[in-house]
Parts: structure tokens; sequence; C-alpha cells
């Protein structure tokens, strides 16, 4: 079958390959290693990065999600962000959380729905930081289901439908939801339906400033904060704050549904263009990078068993001698087939490649670098 030529998301403009693409490794969202022939566009009239769907991805995100283990590296624990002068790590929902309700009154009380919740874990955050209100779970499947419904608060766990969800809510929430969906318009509107009056949240990966999220085999689109509003206003939403800096290498919106016509947010597609050839040229020189790197080691090391970690880990085939990271629950397990040791625990002497976004990569090393008896290497994002 021929792959399809026009966006996903807009519907008419036609796509530009993003050639070199095809022969990276890639990584499913549960961080499992997923084969090369991936392929990736850019859209020449919205300018939105996107995989190609076609029934080959379509059965590749099947399989991906017949299988799927939300964080098997920790257990199920939710991923840290860890303070960028300190080794103090805060869940990563959490921390998202706090930086809303900063920006936002959020009321408390009220009835909230978490559409993609996994095991529960901003739902979990939102328990704590909002006890009053009464909280609710959808998911692909149910496998879930006993795990969330044990949350203090928790009112109902659905699977299906959106249409079949009761409602109405007070608060939606699309935590790293949105870049899984095929034609994400019309599930937008849906939400709207369901929730007419409620706040939401969506929390993408931002790949500009973490160009390791686009090897992610089952993410439909890729998106910026400019590609993220034109999706938001075509599906009626007015936005209230959108922010890159609330996560690290992550886009945060806050919208409601608009009472007037949404305004449309210009894109430049030759800049969205250039944006994702820098991010895949970037990629590249990586792969050489670190190859370089582990021919002259004594001994190598990986930093991080998330994305870039299991990415890096399958173009060098396997052949390093440890993952490094921080998460306590991480630490002591294996990922791969291959021992994950702290920081601390470094051998002297052993070089280590961090396969992160670099503001990420300049804090670790900062914060790592005086009391570890390791050399650690990264590529400035300027280098692509």
């Amino acid at each position: 079958m021929n792959s399809p030529t026009n966006c996903h998301l807009c519907g008419v403009g036609k796509l530009r390959a993003l050639e070199a693409f095809s022969d990276f490794q890639q990584v499913t969202s549960d961080c499992k290693p997923w084969p090369s022939g991936g392929k990736k566009a850019c859209c020449e009239k919205c300018g939105t990065t996107q995989a190609v769907i076609d029934e080959a991805w379509k059965e590749a995100c099947h399989r991906i999600y017949s299988s799927y283990t939300v964080y098997h590296q920790g257990g199920g624990k939710e991923q840290p962000v860890f303070d960028a002068n300190s080794n103090a790590g805060t869940p990563r929902s959490l921390k998202l959380l706090n930086k809303l309700t900063q920006e936002i009154d959020l009321p408390e009380d009220g009835r909230a729905l978490d559409i993609g919740c996994g095991n529960g874990n901003f739902i979990r955050s939102f328990s704590a930081v909002r006890p009053k209100w009464r909280l609710n779970g959808a998911e692909y499947n149910r496998l879930c289901e006993t795990e969330v419904l044990s949350i203090a608060g928790v009112e109902g766990f659905y699977s299906g439908e959106l249409e079949t969800i009761p409602g109405p809510f007070d608060f939606v929430s699309l935590i790293h939801v949105l870049e899984h969906i095929e034609n994400p318009v019309p599930f937008l509107k849906k939400i709207a339906a369901l929730a007419p009056n409620a706040t939401l949240l969506i929390e993408v990966p931002f790949f500009r400033d973490n160009p390791y999220e686009l090897l992610i085999a089952d993410h439909a689109t890729h998106y910026t904060p400019n590609t993220l509003a034109n999706i938001l206003q075509a599906a009626g939403y007015s936005i209230r704050a959108i922010h890159t800096d609330w996560i690290l290498k992550e886009i945060s919106a806050v919208a409601m549904a608009a009472t007037t016509a949404p305004t449309t947010t210009v894109v430049n597609p030759d800049e969205e263009l250039a944006t994702a050839v820098d991010a895949v040229a970037f990629l590249d020189k990586v792969r050489t990078h670190a190859r370089e790197i582990r021919s002259r080691a004594q001994a190598f090391g990986v930093f991080g068993t998330s994305i870039g970690g299991t990415w890096l880990y399958s173009e060098l085939d396997g052949k390093i001698d440890f993952f490094v990271d921080e998460d306590p629950s991480r630490v002591g397990k294996r990922h791969l087939g291959v021992e994950i040791v702290s920081p601390s625990q470094v051998p002297p002497g052993s070089a280590i490649f961090m396969p992160l976004a670099e503001r990420v990569a300049r804090d670790v090393v900062k914060r790592l670098q005086s009391a570890s008896p390791a050399e650690y290497h990264y590529l400035s994002t300027s280098a692509a």
C-alpha cells in the first residue's frame, strides 16, 4: 500500500518526507527497542511534523499497545524530575500540577477526568494537591483499573469511546496522550462535548528541545507550541497558557472551549520543516559521536533508561557495559539485560554518554561531575 500523501491533522497539506529518518532504530513510548524503517514527514501547509499514518504504522501501534507496560524500568513508578541544583527528584505530574495551580485558580473541589490515565500517576498527584475532587480515569484497556480505583478520591474508571463516559467534568487532562492520537481535532471536539465548561490540561513532548522524541514509533504527531496551538484552536478551544518551561523538554497547554471564534496561530511551514530536519541531523551526529566515545573507552555506559538511552543501546548493538540512572527505583535493576547503576557506582575511568536534551544534560553534568569519577559526554543541540 502506498503511503498517504496528505497531513493527518489539517487534511489538505502535502507531506514532505524526512528521508534520513528511516535509517534510525526506533523506541516504543514505554521504552522498548523497535526496528528501524519508520517514516516521518512535515506538512507543507500547517507545518506539523508527524508519522506517516499508513497501515504499517497502525499495525505497529497495535502490537506496541497490546504489551504496553508503564514505567517498567522502575516497577511502574513515575519518572521523577530532578532539581537542577540537587539530587532531589519530584514526580513529574506533581511538578506539573504545582505549576498549573500557580497559573490558574483551580477550585478546592470539582470533578476531573484524566484521559490516558495509565496506572494513575497523574490522578495520584491530583488527589494529593486537591483531595476534595472527585476523580476519574479513562484508558485504552482495563489492565490498571483496580490500581486506579484504589486511589483516594477516584469514583470511576472507563475504557471505550469517550461518548460513553458520563460527564460533565470541570477539569480534563491529557498527559502524554495527544501525540498518540491520529487526527486529533475530532478527538478534542469530543472532549469539548463531554466537558463543555472544563479546563483542559495538555502535556506533550517538545521535539525541538528533545530530538530523541522523534524516535518514538507510536507517536502520531510531534508538536511545537505553534502547531499544538493550531490544533487546539481548530477544535474550538481558546488557549489560556502555553509553556515550554514548566517541565523541561515538554509543552504544557491550558485551554477552555472558546466562547467566540478562536484565533489561528500563524505557522511558518518552512521554519517547522527546518526544525525537524535539524533534529534528524542531530540524532545522526549523536549516534556517530557515541560510537566514537565507546571505541576508545575502558568502560562505557549510557545515561538514562528512557527513550534516549534505549535508542542508543540499539544503535550501539547492545554493546554497553551499564546504564546510569539517578532514579533510585531503577538502580539495581536491569534494563534490556544490562545492569543499572547510580552515578556514585560508576567505575572510575568510565565514559558515560548522555542521550539527553542539552539543557537537561548540562544540569546533570553540573550536579554530578565533581562527585563522580567518570567522563560525561553529550552533544549540543546547536551541533546539528
